[in-house]
Order: C-alpha cells, then sequence, then structure tokens
C-alpha cells in the first residue's frame, strides 16, 4: 500500500456515515470504559460484590443475591442443588462477601440454615476473557467445602458466553452462566426497584449494565455495522491496527529488554514483543519461512505475549526453507529437555514453541505491575533462555 492509496482509505474511513454512527456511540460517556477497565475480571467482581452485599450504597439490601442466587439455581434445575423458590422464601438477613479470599474470585456467605444445612457459600470464578488456570476450579471447590464443611456449596462458573471448565469433572460440579443472564437478572431488578436506589447507585449500575451489554455483544445494530465498516474499509482499519500506537505492555515490555544489554529487540506490537540474545541475532543463518524482523528472515525467536491479565514467555522456531533443519532443531531441543509436539518432530508445525512460561497481572494498566511481571519472567526463565541458546549456537554451529 502506497502512502498516497494509504491516506484515502483512511480519508473513506472517516467519512463513512456508518464509522461516524458507531465513533458518536462509543464517545458517550462510561465510567468502566473511561477507565478502561470492561474486560477485567477483577472490576467485574468487585461490582457483583457490591451488588450481592446487603450493606452496600445500593439500598436494596439483599434483593440482588436474592434474584441472582435465584436464577442461577432455576437455570440449573436439573443440578437437583436446591430449588430456586426456596430462596425467595429465606431471610437472606445474615450476609458475609468476601473477595479474592485464598484465590477465590467471589464468595457469599448466607449463615441461615436450610433443609439439612447450616447455610449456602456462593462460589463464583469469574472469567471475562483468560481462561482456567490448570485445576484451579477443582482446588477452589475442595478449598470452599473444607472451610465451610456445613454449608451446601453453590459453584458457579460466569463467563461472557456461558462456557463450560474444560475438565469433565468440574464441568458436573460447577454451574455455567453466562453474562448475557447476569445482564438480564440486574437489568430486571434493577427497573423493579429503581425508585429505592439512590441516584448515584442508580447512575453507576446503568454504566455497568452498558458495559455488560457490549460484553454479550447484544446491540445488533452496532454489531452489523462494524461488520459493513469492516467489509467496505478492511484495508484501512488494517493500517489503523498496525500503526495505531503502543500500550502500556508495548511499551514497558521493549524498555525491559532493551535495558538488557545481551538481548536485542527485533520486533514490537501491543500483543507481542520479539527478541533475541546479540550473539544469535549477529550470527543466525537467515532461513525463516515465515518470519521477518528487523530486516532479517530469523527462524529462532523469543516472545513476550500479551494476554490482557497474564503475560507469557515463549521461545521456540517458525518453519525454515529447509525441512530436514527444522526438524534436526526441534529433535535437539526435545534431546536437551524442551517438550516437542509431535506436528513440530515431523516439520508440520507452522510454529513450535519449546517453552512458555507466564505471571499474572492483575492490573494490565498499571505499568509498575506489568514491569514487575515482565522483569519477573525474564529473571526466572534465564537458566531455561541460556539452555536454549546453547542448543541453537551448537546445532547451526555458532561460535
Amino acid at each position: 500500500m502506497t502512502p498516497d492509496s494509504s491516506s484515502t482509505k483512511l480519508g473513506r474511513l472517516l467519512v463513512d456515515k456508518d464509522f461516524q454512527q458507531v465513533c458518536a456511540g462509543l464517545r458517550t460517556f462510561n465510567v468502566f470504559r473511561a477507565l478502561r477497565i470492561e474486560h477485567y475480571e477483577i472490576r467485574h467482581s468487585n461490582v457483583l460484590a457490591w451488588l450481592l452485599d446487603p450493606e452496600e450504597s445500593h439500598k436494596l439490601g439483599s434483593i440482588f443475591l436474592r434474584r441472582i442466587l435465584s436464577c442461577i439455581l432455576l437455570d440449573h434445575q436439573g443440578a437437583k442443588i436446591l430449588p430456586g423458590a426456596e430462596i425467595e422464601l429465606m431471610k437472606l438477613d445474615d450476609i458475609e462477601v468476601l473477595r479474592e479470599s485464598l484465590n477465590r474470585d467471589l464468595l457469599v456467605v448466607v449463615r441461615e440454615p436450610i433443609r439439612s444445612h447450616g447455610g449456602i457459600v456462593l462460589l463464583i470464578e469469574n472469567k471475562v476473557r483468560a481462561g482456567e488456570h490448570g485445576s484451579q476450579l477443582e482446588r477452589y471447590y475442595k478449598r470452599t467445602c473444607q472451610q465451610f464443611p456445613n454449608m451446601l456449596c453453590v459453584p458457579v462458573f460466569l463467563t461472557p458466553q456461558g462456557v463450560e471448565p474444560e475438565d469433565e469433572e468440574q464441568q458436573r460440579t460447577y454451574l455455567t452462566w453466562p453474562f448475557a443472564r447476569l445482564y438480564g437478572t440486574i437489568r430486571e431488578t434493577a427497573e423493579q426497584h429503581r425508585p429505592q436506589m439512590p441516584i448515584a447507585a442508580s447512575q453507576f449500575l446503568d454504566h455497568y449494565l452498558e458495559t455488560l451489554r457490549r460484553i454479550v455483544m447484544e446491540d445488533d445494530e452496532v454489531v452489523q455495522l462494524c461488520r459493513k465498516i469492516y467489509r467496505r474499509h478492511r484495508d484501512a482499519l488494517e493500517l489503523v491496527m498496525e500503526h495505531g500506537g503502543t500500550g502500556v505492555f508495548q511499551t514497558v515490555a521493549a524498555e525491559e529488554v532493551q535495558r538488557r544489554p545481551d538481548l536485542k529487540l527485533v520486533y514490537s506490537s501491543s500483543r507481542d514483543i520479539s527478541f533475541l540474545p546479540n550473539t544469535l541475532w549477529e550470527k543466525l543463518p537467515e532461513n525463516s519461512a515465515r518470519w521477518q524482523c528487523a530486516g532479517k528472515r530469523v527462524s529462532i525467536l523469543y516472545w513476550l505475549s500479551n494476554g490482557d491479565e497474564r503475560i507469557k514467555l515463549h521461545f521456540g522456531c517458525c518453519q525454515m526453507t529447509e525441512k530436514e533443519t527444522y526438524v534436526g532443531l526441534a529433535k535437539a531441543m526435545q534431546a536437551a529437555g524442551f517438550k516437542c509436539s509431535a506436528k513440530a518432530l515431523s516439520g508440520e508445525a507452522k510454529v513450535s514453541r519449546f517453552y512458555m512460561r507466564s505471571e499474572d497481572v492483575d492490573d494490565p494498566t498499571d505499568e509498575v505491575a506489568v514491569q514487575k511481571a515482565i522483569a519477573n519472567l525474564l529473571e526466572a526463565s534465564i537458566p531455561d533462555m541460556k539452555r536454549f541458546e546453547d542448543v541453537c549456537r551448537s546445532y547451526f554451529k555458532i561460535r
């Protein structure tokens, strides 16, 4: 795309009436969007804790807790945990809401006997973007049952699309609930009791409902407009995505790599930062069939990837101009103790990742937190990075 054609395409995008309509809607003030926290799990869990706590400033007592818990149980009557109707008959006047207790997103403890139990513990694991980590769901459920042995535990897996846990056992344990149902339940409850809410609380809740609505993509008109705009102006939009500025991750990750004299930064984007030890960058053969970084066709890379609330460090290689060289390196990595997939060993994998380590970041807009996570990743991975470098140097006969 030449500079002139780029300018023309960007100009057409900017004057497109549909594009201007979508932009006008985005300019409507929303506190969650203004603070850039609409996709962060910890913020959603904080709002849920506020709604489910009868003592909070919404002034509706246990109404939100009663409705949300009832709807969850009604949606899962087949699980035979407890009829939703029984929740409607409870007093719900002895409630404790816990946030991030032993890493669990949200606990609501209802100390009121029901049937043969001393009460109910609502355990909510909330996933907006990131997936579940290993066996965390099993750990959280067991930990809750041990902590509250005489209470009925109601474990809920809350996600935008209502996806089930990966593990089959946890699929039978957890009640999956989509954001669309959460949105509908909160909205209906708020509308029924709006006169009882303070104005500030009501406005805050409207901002949160708008945020949920955007996440579940209920606004079909906006979705259709966006698809129409993308079809008309695909080249211009891809140009914007490629050159449209840097975020916290990109800035901090690049600085963290560049301050290490033994590393060479070779690629930078909002999602990925790629680098290599200087010795490899200077002497590796240019034999990549896929990658080109800083003007060189390198087939070996270390890279940091941004997963919003999780940053990962990988190192690996891509397909090479000679398949035998690619397969040979994969076998050398396996012999050195790195993980290799069957496709890597057969030469079929387009990209082979031999190593991955991750660090969670509660607030991806916090430069200090992001810098600390990246520094921890690099420091913890030094032995493996050196081992990976040694295999590459030996295989490609670099001295």
